[in-house]
């Protein structure tokens, strides 16, 4: 492989988490305009699709800080391995929020249950995030 193949995966990390959440976020916004459209006003509480927006961001953090922890240390073939399979975590995470948040937004009923729906992805996005950080150690 390349010889710094560590940081690769690494880097795989935040742009397939920083493209996932973008998705989410656009899935977001889109909802939102829906549902302005079909009203003809903002939705029912405004300020929670940007608190749903701010929860897809959270794996860019993840990765982010990955990329920190890891500076200055020597990565091995492994980490790229492991950065791959973060990566793909990170990317699929955020657009499941993303789903669910703008079902929450169209249906907003119940905020508190979409809420608690959308922190199971991240649970996962949490998990995978302390696996790689455990092997950066």
């Amino acid at each position: 492989m390349v010889e710094n193949s560590g940081m690769l995966g690494l880097y795989l990390t935040v742009a397939l988490a920083g493209i996932g959440s973008l998705y989410a976020i656009m899935t977001i916004f889109n909802a939102i305009k829906q549902v302005e459209k079909k009203e003809n006003q903002t939705p029912t509480f405004p300020g929670i699709g940007i608190m749903y927006m701010g929860l897809c961001a959270t794996s860019v953090m993840y990765s982010f800080m990955l990329l920190i922890l890891s500076s200055g240390k020597e990565l091995n073939e492994d980490i790229f391995y492991w950065g791959v399979l973060v990566g793909l975590v990170l990317f699929f995470s955020p657009i499941v929020k993303g789903k669910i948040s703008a079902d929450g937004i169209k249906n907003p009923l119940e905020p508190a249950k979409t809420l608690i729906y959308a922190l199971f992805p991240e649970f996962v996005s949490i998990l995978a995030f302390v696996s790689l950080m455990y092997n950066l150690m």
